[in-house]
């Protein structure tokens, strides 16, 4: 379609209309691309003028129909997937872990059966994890030191062991492998109670407390250099911090992120904190001393002519 942009093509030809586009919305407008260029539009198979109007209807009827019959293909395939899959088959493109496919014996494609190596890793996995109650982190380092890596084939960490671990990995490994809709009886590497044991283990795990970075008094409330308002933010290991999110949510390049700074969020709540203070103490005198007359003309009034006197010494203002 570039070429058809430049003008450099006056014609082309297909064999079939369904050749030219993914979706009759994606046909037409194929179609009006090569209209807009003047470019001239030929089919092998389906010879019409699609310049008139009843071509231009031809055309659109045929489209419809290619997608429909590519739907349908696409739902033949899958629903035979899913037979296969049923039929204890293996049809992805990676064996889950613990596993490998091999040929199937009867010449159906492929079937899967238990990885030795990935046996290994569960069990061990399952032994400290879920019988010794050992902690995913020490879990890790213990396996890491045999030499086991991750399900995805990395060094082995506590977030990849925690994420294999309550995920659908083990009840793949109790037998039960799912694609899609479809699920399949699989050799097992774990026993029926060691499955159910390994999923109650997954529900009922200690989890830690978030952690927690404090709280930003000031977030949405100060002004940034742009004219936005900074929010408060804090990444793992980093100190809290203000910034203004237009500037991190747009790329270095792009022209329309601001300059602004981030601000640390100790240093701009006790900048604040101290100016506010300081207004505050400033009227404070005013503001006890007309509540001290106040009180004093109430404390008159029902008797009390020490109350103002006390109110006075207790906030500090001389009588």
């Amino acid at each position: 379609m570039e070429l058809v942009k430049t003008g450099s093509v006056d014609a082309i030809l297909v064999t079939k209309m369904d050749r030219l586009g993914r979706s009759l919305l994606h046909l037409l407008e194929v179609l009006g691309q090569l209209n807009e260029s003047d470019v001239q539009l030929i089919t092998v198979d389906e010879p019409s003028d699609w310049s008139t109007g009843a071509g231009r209807l031809s055309m659109q009827i045929l489209g419809s129909i290619a997608e429909f019959e590519r739907s349908r293909i696409q739902e033949r395939v899958h629903s035979g997937l899913l037979t296969r899959v049923r039929n204890g088959g293996f049809v992805g493109s990676r064996a889950p872990f613990g596993y490998r496919a091999i040929a199937d014996p009867t010449g159906k494609g492929l079937i899967l059966e238990v990885d030795p190596e990935g046996a290994r890793w569960v069990c061990t996995a399952f032994e400290l994890l879920i019988q010794d109650g050992v902690s995913n982190a020490e879990t890790a380092r213990r396996m890491d030191r045999q030499g086991m890596r991750s399900p995805g084939g990395g060094r082995l960490t506590t977030s990849s062991l925690r994420e294999w671990a309550v995920g659908s990995g083990p009840r793949t490994c109790g037998g039960i492998w799912s694609w899609g809709a479809a699920t399949a009886a699989i050799p097992a590497i774990l026993s029926d109670t060691e499955a159910e044991q390994w999923a109650e283990w997954a529900v009922s795990r200690p989890r830690s407390a978030p952690t927690s970075h404090g709280t930003y008094l000031l977030s949405g409330l100060v002004a940034t250099p742009c004219g936005r308002k900074y929010s408060g933010r804090t990444c793992t290991g980093q100190t809290p911090t203000y910034v203004c999110r237009n500037r991190m949510s747009l790329r270095p390049s792009d022209p329309e992120r601001c300059q602004c700074r981030s601000i640390g969020v100790d240093h701009l709540d006790s900048v604040v904190w101290d100016r506010f203070t300081e207004i505050v103490l400033s009227h404070a005198s005013a503001v006890w001393r007309d509540a001290g007359t106040a009180l004093g003309v109430v404390s008159r009034d029902v008797g009390d002519s020490g109350g103002a006197a006390s109110l006075g010494l207790m906030l500090g203002v001389d009588g």
